[in-house]
């Protein structure tokens, strides 16, 4: 590149693509150095990161040992092993058996349509028992599942109407046998 001198100061013009093609090498070697500086920490991190989970599983070997057992590890996420929460399988909170048998019977004693108001001061009348604040929430999501299957191809309820629920063909099999009912 041609560089001319000013002669009222003596100082050297650069032209002004010179200049750019300098500080864009400038540029590039600043984040090449930046680039190498975070491999380096990279690096270096990884290194620290395996030194101390070796250094933790020694002292989980020593906890265990001295403990005589193993401590307890936590299950992995989504693990289908273990206990369950809520109440075992099987059991209820009546002796008038689950919260969809009960409902099941007091629309299988209605002589017609129940709205789920109704429903639900029946079946506490039935003797269900329950402490939950949601209780109509919970009959609501009761008749919902007992709508949403069938014995054999009977309804084993049936809504013909928004907030209006009879007992449909299939009740009175669903009442003594519910665990033969099917996803409709």
């Amino acid at each position: 590149m041609a560089r001319s001198k000013n002669s009222d100061n003596g100082t050297v013009v650069v032209p002004a693509t010179q200049a750019l093609a300098t500080a864009e090498a400038a540029v590039a070697e600043a984040q090449a150095a930046a680039q190498k500086a975070r491999e380096s920490a990279i690096a270096d991190l990884t290194t620290r990161r395996d030194s101390v989970a070796a250094e933790l599983k020694s002292i989980q070997a020593q906890l265990d040992e001295i403990a005589g057992t193993p401590t307890r590890r936590r299950r992995a996420s989504g693990s289908t092993g273990g206990a369950r929460r809520g109440r075992p399988a099987g059991s209820t909170r009546s002796a008038n058996g689950t919260l969809d048998v009960c409902v099941a019977r007091v629309l299988q004693a209605a002589d017609g349509v129940m709205s789920p108001s109704e429903i639900t001061d029946a079946v506490k009348a039935a003797g269900y028992t329950s402490d939950s604040p949601n209780f109509p929430s919970m009959v609501s999501q009761a008749l919902t599942r007992l709508n949403g299957q069938r014995m054999g191809k009977a309804l084993i309820v049936q809504n013909p109407n928004r907030g209006e629920w009879k007992a449909g063909s299939g009740l009175e099999r669903y009442i003594a046998n519910p665990d033969q009912a099917v996803d409709a």
